[in-house]
Parts: C-alpha cells; sequence; structure tokens
C-alpha cells in the first residue's frame, strides 16, 4: 500500500484534549514568566547577603 504524504499531520493532544501546540505555547510562556521573576528573586537576594556582609 502506498503511503499518502498529501494527508495532514494528525493534532497531538493533551490529556484533557488540549491540542499539544497550544499546551506547549501556554507552557512556554508561564516558563518565561518564571524565568523573569526568578531573575528578580535573585537580584533581591544577593543585595540582602551583601547587606548583611555575604555578598561576593
Amino acid at each position: 500500500m502506498a503511503k499518502n504524504n498529501n494527508l495532514p499531520a494528525p493534532r497531538l493532544r493533551q490529556a484533557g484534549g488540549i491540542p499539544f501546540e497550544e499546551k506547549m505555547s501556554d507552557l512556554s510562556a508561564t516558563l518565561y514568566e518564571q524565568f523573569a521573576k526568578a531573575d528578580e528573586l535573585e537580584t533581591t537576594i544577593r543585595k540582602n547577603l551583601e547587606a548583611l556582609g555575604y555578598g561576593g
């Protein structure tokens, strides 16, 4: 049987029926927000450590 390469690729779905592409987009956006918050927290922690005499 010949393979038909003209068929659209099936949409992968996560549990709950959310399309994979949509779920990855949402998760990536959340991750980048968390990276930004982590940077802010690191800056605050470093400043506090320096104020306590433990800075580098």
